[in-house]
């Protein structure tokens, strides 16, 4: 059964000491289930047109607020990308033992990343990844515009440089 009308749900699932903020649309009719991920800066929200276009499309669609970003509660601002693809593989594995229907991670910019080294390195249990606008941390232009404060990325893109 399709959704036309996708309007989310916000639920919250709790990962060690923290509150991951998830919208949802349920829809336990749908044939697979489609987890997407937002990049560095971004929130649920942001990928909400492309959850909604899943769910017409027959999905049933999750959405997380990755910790340190939207709605997700965490108790200190101490959030490094390595958290990320620990808290994603635990919801990966916590979404595929509540249901075993085929699960495809969807991830944009950094989320598209996220989404291949949680399925590929941490989980076995992923049945697809989409990953689009992939950004290669590797190169120091791509660095300089990874952190939220912009000075340390191109210092980093500097020393790089001046190393070589």
């Amino acid at each position: 059964m399709k959704n036309t009308d996708a309007r989310p749900e916000s639920t919250y699932w709790r990962w060690r000491d923290r509150d991951v903020h998830i919208e949802r649309v349920r829809q336990p009719e749908a044939p697979a289930r489609m987890l997407l991920l937002h990049g560095g800066g971004g929130h649920a929200a942001v990928l909400w047109p492309f959850a909604a276009l899943a769910a017409e499309r027959g999905f049933e669609v999750a959405v997380p607020d990755l910790p340190g970003y939207g709605k997700t509660r965490v108790p200190s601002v101490g959030v490094r990308y390595s958290d990320w693809v620990e808290c994603i593989a635990d919801l990966v594995r916590a979404e595929k033992a509540a249901d075993p229907r085929p699960l495809v991670v969807m991830g944009a910019s950094m989320g598209g990343m996220l989404a291949y080294e949680a399925a590929a390195r941490r989980t076995e249990v992923v049945d697809a990844v989409v990953a689009t606008c992939l950004l290669d941390p590797r190169l120091p232009g791509a660095r300089a515009v990874l952190g939220r404060n912009p000075v340390l990325g191109a210092f980093e893109a500097v020393a790089d440089a001046l190393v070589r």
